[in-house]
């Protein structure tokens, strides 16, 4: 799969592409994964499926129905283990993370849509933002 290109030819289709994700087997087969706004969906699909020879991907896949949950903090960076207690907080309350992203103040989750405000709720216990 040429990344470069995905990336390019969605670009040239203005297509806004937000959390990216790839992955390498040890057999040298690569997973990509993306996060889109709903609007764009059916359109990216057909640019991907109209230019799949020159992309070079073997399946393509989506999925509906997400959100991006996220914390935010410019202390995340000097205290270590904020994304364990931000996973902990989320699988402990059966909130499934579908895709993970992280910056040096920012770590970003998608789950189902239907668990955001849960999954918002048990972040704000976690961290103890009630003021």
């Amino acid at each position: 799969m040429r990344v470069s290109k995905v990336f390019t030819t969605l670009a040239d289709h203005n297509i806004d592409v937000d959390i990216i994700i790839q992955g390498i087997t040890g057999l040298g087969h690569g997973n990509l994964s993306f996060t889109i706004k709903t609007k764009a969906l059916l359109e990216t699909l057909a640019v991907l499926e109209e230019h799949q020879e020159a992309l070079q991907y073997a399946k393509l896949e989506s999925e509906q129905n997400l959100a991006k949950v996220s914390i935010v903090g410019s202390g995340m960076v000097s205290n270590p283990g904020v994304a364990a207690h931000m996973f902990e907080a989320l699988t402990d309350n059966d909130v499934a993370i579908k895709m993970i992203s992280t910056s040096e103040i920012k770590v970003s989750t998608v789950v189902d849509e239907k668990k955001m405000i849960k999954a918002a709720q048990v972040l704000h216990d976690r961290f103890e933002l009630e003021d």
